[in-house]
């Protein structure tokens, strides 16, 4: 936590694990975080964390110049092959190690060795994630509708941001989410009787990976 005398604002709130909590703080403060490449991070913040809810504030002054910051580095091509890189650098090391610990049991003189590695490609995960926040990137968005001009309503630029920031091809958590909801709706139509419409809302509280078919609920719920 870092504090002055200056007016801070509630920027904004989760409910989250300390786990993903240290992440967040570590973005700002470990060396490797947004600080050594971005030109905006935060000097004055309140991290409020009360069991897993987690509330930050900024400073406003600092947040308006951070803005400005961000769109200056936005809009300099080095740095967004830079920051590319990172966020490329970090998903890939991240999906090796799921591939590498996936359902498989790690031993007692490895699992040090694992939670380390985890921990420090979730801070490198985190780092990029927090690069892109709207605090950071709103007036980057204003610098588009610029663009744009006065040829199109308002309304019809939101569209097109919108249909621009989406990624050309389905992300794997899109992917996940599309199957999930594929699943769920198969189940509804082919077999409408109460024991699988229990295994589709107890499918749906577990709200796990995708196809989580192996949880005590739904083996349960299966077996009736």
């Amino acid at each position: 936590m870092v504090m002055n005398n200056n007016k801070l604002y509630l920027a904004w709130e989760a409910t989250q694990d300390p786990l993903t909590t240290y992440a967040n703080i570590s973005a700002y403060t470990l060396p490797g975080g947004i600080q050594s490449f971005c030109s905006f991070y935060e000097n004055t913040y309140l991290i409020r964390i009360q069991k897993n809810n987690i509330r930050a504030y900024y400073d406003q002054a600092q947040s308006e110049k951070a803005a400005q910051n961000g769109l200056n580095d936005f809009l300099d091509s080095n740095w967004v092959t830079e920051f590319t890189l990172r966020s490329d650098a970090a998903l890939a090391d991240t999906r090796l190690f799921l591939e590498k610990y996936h359902n498989k049991q790690v031993g007692d003189g490895d699992i040090i060795d694992a939670v380390r590695t985890g921990i420090e490609l979730l801070n490198r995960l985190f780092t990029v994630f927090q690069a892109c926040q709207p605090q950071y990137t709103s007036l980057v968005e204003e610098h588009l509708r610029t663009i744009l001009g006065d040829s199109l309503p308002n309304i019809e630029k939101t569209k097109l941001l919108a249909h621009l920031s989406k990624p050309a091809t389905p992300s794997c958590l899109q992917r996940e989410a599309r199957d999930w909801k594929d699943l769920l709706q198969h189940l509804n139509n082919e077999c409408p009787d109460s024991r699988t419409a229990v295994f589709v809302a107890c499918a749906q509280a577990e709200n796990s990976h995708r196809f989580h078919l192996f949880s005590p609920k739904v083996r349960a719920a299966r077996a009736a």
